[in-house]
């Protein structure tokens, strides 16, 4: 008697992906057949004629189906085609205004000597000049440059608060 072959064992895994492909063509089917059957009552219902009793029959039918909600965009048009505007608080005239940054405070010192220097510099390119200035500046020189800027930022600050208040 010839020995038999053993059959190849299936892992859980193997196990599980197959069990997950079939399930998922049973539910595919599922659903195919459902879109069939909603086409043939939509085809159905656009045959209807539409008096009053059929469109009250209909909707003693549905009773409480879900209602479709559009989308969040849809939904903030106030109905006449216009969108919501979003509602800002008004701004306070007399509140401080924040302290201006340490490039801020640079770019008004520079921006004098290098439009002496260069005259015919359009300001945006002047702009960008300054901005090359500042990148290529390492931390130490701002921190250098920047003292008298720290504290005239925190007296401007604390002015501008005993003044408001």
């Amino acid at each position: 008697m010839a020995p038999k072959e053993a059959k190849p064992v299936l892992s859980d895994v193997d196990t599980s992906k197959k069990q997950l492909a079939s399930r998922l063509s049973v539910a595919a089917q599922s659903m195919r057949q459902c879109a069939t059957f909603v086409e043939s009552v939509a085809q159905t219902v656009a045959k209807l004629p539409l008096d009053a009793d059929s469109i009250e029959a209909l909707q003693e039918l549905l009773g409480d189906a879900p209602i479709k909600i559009g989308k969040r965009k849809a939904r903030d048009d106030d109905g006449d085609g216009t969108k919501r505007k979003r509602v800002t608080k008004p701004k306070d005239p007399n509140a401080p205004k924040r302290p201006a940054s340490a490039y801020i405070l640079f770019q008004n010192e520079v921006r004098a000597k290098l439009k002496e220097q260069n005259p015919e510099l359009p300001q945006s390119e002047l702009l960008s000049l300054i901005g090359r200035r500042w990148t290529s500046m390492s931390q130490q020189e701002k921190e250098v440059s920047m003292p008298l800027f720290h504290i005239d930022n925190v007296l401007l600050c604390h002015v501008s608060l005993e003044i408001y208040i």
